[in-house]
């Protein structure tokens, strides 16, 4: 018959050990879970703030083909106004530059309650000039 050997020190992890290392493990995924929780908020702030500057952009496109327009037939039709359009509130202000018929004209787009909420607000200016 085989004889048992005496047992000395065992070999692996402890009871303490494992329940350490669950502990440090739980606290590094909470710790992930609210960092992917912002880069989500941010990536949708980004997003949302990004069709602002397109909303402005596209009025600032539509104020220079009516300037343009003004140029050739000689009138004066740009001038300030707001709409809302797309989930923004666009507003733009129309003023006299340094030349007879420079213009200065500033863009905002505003978040209306919806959609868009956590988006900034979002200034574009530009000088039209012939």
């Amino acid at each position: 018959m085989a004889k048992a050997e005496p047992r000395g020190r065992e070999e692996g992890f402890s009871l303490i050990e494992t329940m350490l290392a669950m502990l440090f493990l739980a606290v590094s995924l909470l710790a992930l879970a609210q960092l992917v929780a912002v880069a989500v908020n941010q990536n949708a702030m980004s997003r949302s703030t990004s069709v602002g500057i397109s909303a402005a952009m596209g009025k600032l496109e539509e104020l220079r083909r009516i300037y343009n327009r003004d140029l050739e037939t000689a009138s004066t039709t740009l001038a300030g106004g707001n709409e809302d359009k797309g989930g923004f509130r666009l507003s733009w202000v129309v003023t006299n530059g340094t030349g007879t018929s420079e213009r200065i004209v500033t863009v905002t787009a505003q978040p209306l309650a919806g959609t868009y909420l956590n988006s900034r607000s979002v200034d574009i200016t530009s000088h039209f000039a012939p």
